[in-house]
């Protein structure tokens, strides 16, 4: 925490990745300059949290581990992370949690409406899920660690995607073990907050890059649950494309070309998944379920109802459920056409998740 009480340490730590990852594309200057803005708007929100805050969160209890939500990005992670938010005894990330990770105990319920009610105004939409922009969306928990000026959040990668294979390598898939305990320091962290400002809620985690680190979480949480959720290969590279491409338009700070891009994908879902089939084995059978994203589409109650009867978490939030899957808009899916070739490569590099994955069925 010592750094952290620096003024403007943020900003210098962007300043550090900037540096460090090879710059930021000329298009991108305007949103790199947002970013510098809102860390030094916001920098007195900062330090005063941390004077506030910082050791009571440290000092926060876990009444129950948390809640890991496993599987490649755009595999309905998401889906499931909503469905489980809402049960009143749990608790997620929020976008506003996440992009305002360093001060939001102090801003939240005084900025949050005032940004919400701007957003609505103007008709923001929120590309990644196509629906209007509401911070109140829950969101990734790995993004709110670069926010809080860690340098351990994986999400730099596609901040920086020039340097995609070697943070995702370095905080991943080949973490060492000082890096290990600096990232899960910085986790802790954010899961102890969670906590404590929702009154001792059960913390439910989506970071998708936490599908190849099973055996760190499961050192540091012996009582976590997981939740592995799974979907056809051919729809989460689609998805996982329509993915970066908006993450190259809204979040990156870096261009890449589709070729690269490509290429990050193939390699990524590989290494995660093989990553995750490695480690699986080390959690106990009451501890992990596996389901598939068809199965939460088609009987999402049902489905729901064995991740709950297996993991032990009380009686399902069925009226809470009902309300919101009543609620909840569906989308046309996105038309996105593989060539015979795309899927050839795919079926040569993916063969292992072609075959038929061990989950419980329904």
């Amino acid at each position: 925490m010592t750094n952290k009480l620096i003024p403007f340490y943020p900003l210098a730590m962007l300043i550090s990745m900037t540096l460090k990852c090879g710059g930021f594309s000329i298009k991108k200057l305007p949103l790199y300059f947002l970013f510098i803005l809102r860390y030094i708007l916001l920098e007195p929100f900062r330090l005063l949290e941390i004077l506030l805050y910082h050791k009571k969160i440290e000092k926060q209890q876990l009444d129950q581990g948390p809640i890991f939500i496993l599987g490649h990005w755009r595999s309905g992670t998401s889906h499931l992370q909503n469905l489980l938010n809402k049960d009143p005894n749990s608790t997620t990330t929020s976008l506003y949690g996440l992009l305002l990770a360093d001060n939001s105990m102090l801003t939240e319920f005084w900025l949050k409406p005032i940004l919400n009610f701007s957003l609505k105004i103007l008709n923001v939409n929120y590309t990644l899920q196509r629906t209007q922009m509401d911070l109140n969306i829950v969101g990734e928990l790995d993004s709110g660690l670069c926010s809080s000026s860690s340098f351990y959040g994986y999400t730099w990668a596609h901040i920086f995607p020039r340097r995609f294979r070697e943070i995702m390598d370095h905080l991943v898939f080949d973490i060492e073990p000082d890096v290990s305990q600096y990232w899960l320091n910085d986790l802790d962290f954010q899961i102890k907050k969670l906590s404590y400002r929702n009154k001792n809620r059960q913390v439910i985690v989506k970071s998708p890059g936490d599908t190849a680190r099973v055996r760190l979480l499961l050192q540091k949480y012996p009582k976590a649950k997981f939740i592995y959720i799974d979907r056809d290969p051919y729809e989460v590279f689609r998805s996982t494309q329509y993915l970066w491409s908006v993450i190259q338009k809204q979040n990156s700070f870096q261009i890449i070309s589709k070729d690269d891009i490509d290429q990050a994908i193939i390699e990524t879902y590989k290494k995660l998944i093989l990553a995750y089939r490695d480690q699986k084995d080390l959690v106990p059978t009451n501890q992990l379920i596996e389901i598939s994203m068809t199965d939460l589409q088609r009987s999402p109650l049902e489905c729901l109802k064995l991740v709950y009867g297996r993991l032990e978490l009380g009686p399902l939030p069925i009226n809470e459920l009902k309300e919101y899957l009543d609620n909840i808009e569906t989308h046309t899916p996105i038309e996105h056409s593989l060539s015979s070739e795309q899927k050839e490569l795919l079926k040569r590099e993916w063969d292992f998740a072609f075959e038929d994955s061990p989950r419980d069925s329904l």
